[in-house]
Parts: C-alpha cells; sequence; structure tokens
C-alpha cells in the first residue's frame, strides 16, 4: 500500500466526536428519524470517550502520507477506524457534452443545485475557484482532501483543466462528524445529492493507528476469520443507517466512493499489528503465518461500509491509458459482490490523477488518485441532471429515478452486462441527459410509478425495428431489518437485505418469447452477467441485443408481501420502444394570438387518469442552443373520464415576439408533453394606453399600456392640481402589451392622471381613487 500513497490511499477521514450540530438546536421541525440519529451519535461519542480515557489511545491521527485516520465506533470492544478513500474525468464521463456552447446544445452547469460535501474537515472556502459557493455548514478544520473533492464538484475553471463538473453549483461542506444526522436534516430542507468520500479502514492498511509511526495493521476479527477481514461485502451499521436516511427522504441519492483497497496485501515477512479477541493491539510476525492481501481472490470482496448500502449510488474509478483512448478499471478500486450478492459498485467514474483545487493556499492545485475523486465525477453530474429535469419538467426527480437513469444509461465495461468489477459502467451524462429529454415528448421512456400490494403492472411497449431494447426499474428499499453487529458475525454471511422484492418480465407477443433480468453468480464473482429471477439488487434490467419488432408485454409485479403492506414507488426506464397507450390522449391544441396574450383551446380524447394540464412557454431559439427554459404560465386540473374534455388556457402579459408553446401532462406518477406549437404574438400598431382596471379603485390597479418598439419608459402619476405624487416605472421595455400595478392606497380620494412617457411620445390616463 505505501506505494500508492501518491493516490490517496491512505488519506483517511474524522471522528463522530463534535458536539451536537447546529441543526438540533435551531430546527424545531426535527423528524423522529434525526432524533433518532442524533441520539446514536450521541450515545457512540460517549462510548468513544471512554474507551478513550480507559485505553489511553488517540481517537484521531494525522498520517505521514496525508490526511487523516478516525476511531468512529467499537463493535465486540473492537474500535472501528475510517479513512478518507478534473477536466479529464469531465470529458471522459460525458459531463463536458452537457456544458454550454457544445455539441449537446445544452447549458447545464449546476446553477440552483445545491450538493451536500461530507469529508474528513471542510474545504477551503476563500480558494480563488469556489467564488463564494462553498459554504461552510459546519465547525471543523480546514481539509486539503475536502477541498480537492469540492473542487472537483464546483471549481469555476480560472484553471480551466480544473473546472469542475456543476461549475456554477453551491457546495454545503460538512465534516463527517454525524454526517447521517446532517445528510437527513440537509435532505429535509430539500438536498438531492451528497458526497461521501471516505469509508471505513478493513483488513490490511499501512499508516499510524496508534500514535507511534507508520506500520502495517490488519483490521480483521480472528475469532471471525483468521484470513479475511469479515466487514467486506458485510451489510453493516453505516450501510444500515444510509438506506435509513435514503428511505425516509426518497429524494436524497447519497453518493459513496467504493473504496481503496485492491492493492493492500500486508508485509511478506517481519511485524505486523493486529487486534486481539478483547480489542487490544499485539505484535504478530508474517513469518509465522498472515491473513491473506486484501480481495486475493482477483480483488473482488473488498467493499465495506456504506459502500454496501442499497439505497446509495456506490462508485468505483476507472483510469484512462495512454494516449487516453481507453478506460480500465483503476488498480486500487475495490470490487464486489456484497455478501449477499447485489451489484457493487453500481457505477464508474474517471478517478485516476484528478487535477482540482488544493487548500495549502487560495491558488494552489494538485493532482490526487482514488474512489474519492470519482465519487465526486459522478455526484457533480447528478447535479448537472437535476437542473435539466427541473429545466424540462418544472420538478426534481426521485433518487431511484436518478439512480435508474444512470445505470439504464452507462456504458457497458468489460464483460457484456452488469459486473462486480464496473457495476453497470461508466458514467455517460449526455446519454443520461438525452434520455431525459426524449422522456418530455415519450411518455413510454420515463415513468415515476406506485406498484399496490399484489398488484400486476402491464405496460404495453412497440418496437419498430430490430434494434437493442432495454428496460430498466429501480426502488428505495426498505431498511434491512437485521441489526449490523448484533449477535456473532458471519464471514461472507449471504442473508439477503431486500425488503420489497419487485420483478419485471417482458413477454415477445408474437412468438411468446420471455425475457428475464440480468443477474450475476454470488460464488463465481467473475463470471458473465446471466439472465434469471434477481432476488437481492433494487434494480432490474432487462437488455436484449437484438429485440425483434413487434408489441411487447411488460409486467411490473412483487414476491411476497409488501412491508407493511404499503405500495412501492418505483421508477421505469426505457429504451428501443415506445408506449402507444397515453393516460391522457389530446386531438387539439390550436392558439388564438392577440397584441400581449395567446389562448389555447385544448381538447383531450380520453383521460384514464386525474392530474394536471399544464402550459409552458419559452423564446423561441435563435441558433443551434436548445434555449431558455420552459416557464409554466397556466395550470388547469384534468377532469378525468373516457369521454375526454375540453380546456382554455390563456397566456396574458407576453411582450411580443416569437415563443415555443407545449402542453405538459402531469399525473399521478409520470409526467410528460403531449404537444407543442410556435406562436407569434403581435406588436402593437402604436403607442397607447388601454386601460385600468379596477377604476374606480380604493387600492392597487393594473394599468395596461401597448408599446410599438423597444424603448425607455416613464410612468408618473399626477393629482388634479397637477403635483407628481408617484413615480411608478423608470425603465427600459421591450415592444409589446404591458401590465403595471399603480398602488393608490394610500392617496386621498379623487381624479388622478397616469402619464407615459416614452421615445415616441406620452400618453395620459385618467384615475379614480374611491373610498
Amino acid at each position: 500500500m505505501s506505494a500508492f500513497r501518491c493516490f490517496l490511499l491512505v488519506t483517511l477521514v474524522a471522528s463522530c466526536l463534535s458536539a451536537a450540530p447546529a441543526w438540533a438546536q435551531a430546527d424545531r421541525t426535527v423528524s423522529p428519524l434525526m432524533r433518532a440519529l442524533h441520539q446514536e451519535a450521541d450515545s457512540m461519542r460517549q462510548v468513544l470517550n471512554r474507551w478513550r480515557q480507559q485505553t489511553a489511545r488517540p481517537l484521531r491521527l494525522a498520517q505521514p502520507g496525508g490526511g487523516w485516520v478516525a476511531v468512529v465506533g467499537l463493535e465486540r470492544n473492537r474500535p472501528r477506524y475510517r479513512h478518507q478513500h478534473n477536466d479529464r474525468a469531465a470529458v471522459v464521463t460525458g459531463v463536458r457534452d452537457v456544458h454550454p456552447n457544445q455539441a449537446a446544445g445544452l447549458r447545464l452547469t449546476g446553477l440552483g443545485q445545491r450538493i451536500g460535501m461530507w469529508d474528513a474537515g471542510l474545504g477551503r472556502a476563500d480558494h480563488q475557484e469556489f467564488g463564494g459557493r462553498l459554504i461552510h455548514e459546519d465547525v471543523a478544520g480546514q481539509d486539503n482532501h475536502a477541498t480537492h473533492v469540492a473542487g472537483t464538484l464546483i471549481a469555476q475553471g480560472l484553471r480551466a483543466e480544473a473546472r469542475g463538473m456543476a461549475y456554477e453549483a453551491t457546495v454545503a461542506s460538512y465534516d463527517w462528524d454525524d454526517d447521517a444526522t446532517e445528510v437527513a436534516a440537509e435532505a429535509q430542507r430539500g438536498l438531492l445529492v451528497s458526497n461521501h468520500s471516505y469509508g471505513p479502514i478493513a483488513g490490511w492498511y499501512f499508516g499510524d493507528l496508534e500514535g507511534t509511526g507508520s506500520q502495517w495493521y490488519w483490521l480483521g476479527d480472528p475469532s471471525v476469520s483468521a484470513a479475511e477481514d469479515y466487514t467486506f461485502g458485510w451489510y453493516d451499521a453505516e450501510a444500515a443507517t444510509f438506506d435509513r436516511v435514503a428511505h425516509e427522504h426518497p429524494f436524497l441519492l447519497p453518493v459513496i466512493s467504493a473504496g481503496n483497497d485492491r492493492v493492500d496485501t500486508g508485509p511478506s515477512t517481519g511485524p505486523y499489528r493486529a487486534l486481539d479477541a478483547s480489542g487490544q493491539w499485539v505484535t504478530a510476525l508474517a513469518e509465522a503465518g498472515r491473513p491473506d492481501a486484501d480481495g486475493q481472490r482477483g480483488g473482488y470482496d473488498t467493499l465495506a461500509g456504506a459502500a454496501t448500502a442499497k439505497n446509495v449510488l456506490t462508485v468505483g474509478a476507472m483510469r484512462l491509458t495512454p494516449p487516453f483512448e481507453r478506460v480500465i478499471p483503476a488498480p486500487f478500486s475495490s470490487f464486489g459482490p456484497t455478501d449477499d450478492g447485489r451489484i457493487k459498485p453500481d457505477l464508474m467514474g474517471i478517478g485516476y490523477e484528478l487535477f482540482s483545487t488544493w487548500g495549502s493556499s487560495t491558488n494552489d492545485y494538485r493532482e490526487l488518485s482514488g474512489t474519492s475523486m470519482s465519487a465526486p465525477n459522478v455526484t457533480g453530474a447528478v447535479a448537472l441532471l437535476q437542473q435539466h429535469a427541473q429545466d424540462l419538467t418544472g420538478r426534481s426527480l426521485r433518487a431511484a429515478t436518478m439512480k435508474g437513469l444512470l445505470i439504464h444509461t452507462a456504458s457497458d465495461l468489460g464483460l457484456p452486462g452488469p459486473d462486480f468489477l464496473t457495476g453497470w459502467g461508466l458514467l455517460d451524462v449526455a446519454k443520461a441527459a438525452g434520455h431525459l429529454r426524449s422522456a418530455t415528448t415519450s411518455r413510454g421512456q420515463l415513468a415515476e410509478r406506485v406498484l399496490e400490494p399484489g398488484a400486476l403492472i402491464v405496460e404495453t411497449l412497440e418496437v419498430d425495428s430490430t434494434g437493442p431494447l432495454r428496460v430498466t426499474i429501480s426502488w428505495t428499499d426498505p431498511p434491512s431489518t437485521r441489526l449490523p453487529f448484533a449477535g456473532p458475525a458471519t464471514l461472507d454471511d449471504s442473508t439477503r437485505h431486500l425488503r420489497n422484492d419487485l420483478d419485471i418480465r417482458l413477454i415477445h407477443e408474437a412468438s411468446s418469447t420471455r425475457f428475464l433480468p440480468y443477474v450475476l453468480t454470488l460464488s463465481r464473482p467473475g463470471k458473465s452477467a446471466a439472465r434469471g429471477d434477481n432476488v437481492v439488487d433494487p434494480v432490474e434490467q432487462i437488455y436484449v441485443q437484438s429485440a425483434p419488432p413487434g408489441t411487447y408485454r411488460l409486467e411490473i409485479s412483487h414476491k411476497g408481501t409488501l412491508v407493511s403492506g404499503a405500495p412501492q414507488p418505483f421508477s421505469l426506464l426505457v429504451t428501443g420502444a415506445t408506449s402507444p397507450e397515453l393516460p391522457v390522449a389530446v386531438r387539439q391544441f390550436e392558439g388564438t394570438t392577440a397584441v400581449g396574450e395567446v389562448t389555447f383551446q385544448v381538447a383531450t380524447l380520453t383521460e384514464s387518469q386525474v392530474g394536471q394540464l399544464h402550459l409552458e412557454r419559452r423564446p423561441r431559439p435563435t441558433g443551434p442552443d436548445v434555449g431558455e427554459p420552459y416557464e409554466r404560465v397556466a395550470t388547469t386540473p384534468l377532469k378525468g373520464g373516457t369521454e375526454g374534455a375540453q380546456y382554455a388556457l390563456a397566456d396574458r402579459s407576453v411582450p411580443s415576439g416569437r415563443y415555443q408553446y407545449r402542453l405538459v401532462i402531469e399525473a399521478e406518477f409520470f409526467q410528460y408533453t403531449a404537444a407543442e406549437t410556435e406562436v407569434v404574438i403581435p406588436f402593437p400598431d402604436a403607442l397607447a394606453v388601454l386601460s385600468s382596471f379596477p377604476n374606480p379603485t380604493s387600492g392597487p390597479a393594473t394599468l395596461v399600456f401597448d408599446l410599438p418598439d423597444p424603448t425607455s419608459v416613464e410612468l408618473t402619476v399626477f393629482d388634479a392640481l397637477g403635483r407628481q405624487v408617484a413615480t411608478v416605472l423608470q425603465t427600459s421595455l421591450q415592444a409589446g402589451r404591458h401590465r403595471v400595478e399603480v398602488d393608490g392606497s394610500r392617496w386621498a380620494p379623487g381624479v388622478y392622471i397616469a402619464r407615459l412617457v416614452t421615445r415616441e411620445g406620452a400618453r395620459t390616463h385618467r384615475l379614480l381613487i374611491a373610498r
């Protein structure tokens, strides 16, 4: 391991020993989950403080190679340690393609997105790359590793090669003390994605855990196995806690680094330190026999901690091989599976020799490698895709939808289908963004649905020509019932932790051919994915390389009973087929224009679900770019029924010009665009003050006027004696019809004159104030 220190394989994270977080004192709407998490953390602090007093051992140590190591818990009287596990990354994973002025025609920068970042300490807020967008939400010391991670997320690119993934987003920076509690608090306030580039020390470790200098340590429990650390692949307390938080907050997606344990071999000769059955450090000699190297079976089974959780996105690291035309797994990146056979890591990012910000000064930078670097590569992409979803639909994606989208659009690596080395493949942001956009015009591409207990959902898919067909479902699963570390530990415990086992099946109706989802074999981790009944993963995917044309029946169901008898939300993604079945079929979408407004007549054929009709508008793009985001201008509820209905939706106060309008159907669990059209709002013929309403008024009134050309405008109000009582407007406006509020609530009753002055002339209008 010592040979890989430059890759940050020995940078380590912080302890859980800080005082109660500020939110616990300031936020009185604390959820039961946050209260429980805070109580658990407080209890562990007391345990660790007693342990420190009894053993005289440090709880936090700086490492000779950089970074930190910390004791974060006790398991069976044994200390549990934690450690810290970009321009080129953005190019390879498609992030650059969705930035402004690129071929994809998008403008995704992370603007308006907030990213949570937990690390050994806080990022350097005054670094020149952050521009005030890195916010300290915790009381802790500054950390170089956190600064590097933050740069991969949001650096603005003063050094072009250091530009972050979401370079206009904001980072909320925390240290990792009470991380789950703070994540839950942020999620309650709307956080959509969090980054965690750290994890527990498992198996072999070269560093300093006792304050005596660097040496080899083995962290396994010899009472469970003298050859292997049982915590690799084990669903532990940290994994269970993150699953609880994610299940309670279904829009939050925690992104977890997979870890860098695949190169830890231990010493071939000489002494090493290990914990005995009572949790005391003892010295052993390698010549007398020692535990196996981590991942000695082909590098498999080297994941630990939150990386084994069900409802997170676990990210491994890829590297580019010279001349940077091919990607391969980084030599350190940890492989799966989990002990119950789930597919981990979920996804791969670029995490090798990434250039990013460094905390030694306000303008320092450094190259680092590790899954600590690949995780923010993916986290920043999640922020960009949430921005894209909000631009397209006006709302955020559920975490299960985002996770499913990234898996559905990932670039396959190595063996066909998923595997325990690289998960579902390499992040492809451009492809994911394209799928989101196509989903707004084709209902069959993406849907957020709910499966009722005992229900069978049947969808009809149409394949027009022979080609690849991919169907993915993803869901946030209830937490496991097993209490981690309760009772005796078991090496490679295969107990399943999936609570709600959803299933997808695809049938080609003409031939009755049945297609099943991918499955992996726990006992043969290097074997290619097969097709069968997946009973362990909260993601299932069916892929048909050459799907014959025709009609397919997609069945979605579940085994046994759903937890607590509650419905299970899930997300469905489809590529290579369309769905002819629309919950609301629109037969008319026609607009009638006038100066300053347009009215649409909408008629539907059928309305099989309740929901809403939204009218949305944006200026028509003038170049190859996709243009500005849509603005929602009118909404009306669907009436429901098989006979269809008619609606009128109006958009008023529209400046003159050319616009794109679309009609968006929002049903219970999905949203799609039903119709689009282009509208020209005419220019007025002349300067005019048309009316005010109400008139007379006892308070505010709206004054309506037309401008034939763009011009500077001054709108003032005078009383009957000619005295000016208010300057209402003094600005420049575009041509078109405008509405401006005039507030006369504080004026004496009587007659007033509103005077509009432009470069073209002046107009007056009589206002009457009454009481």
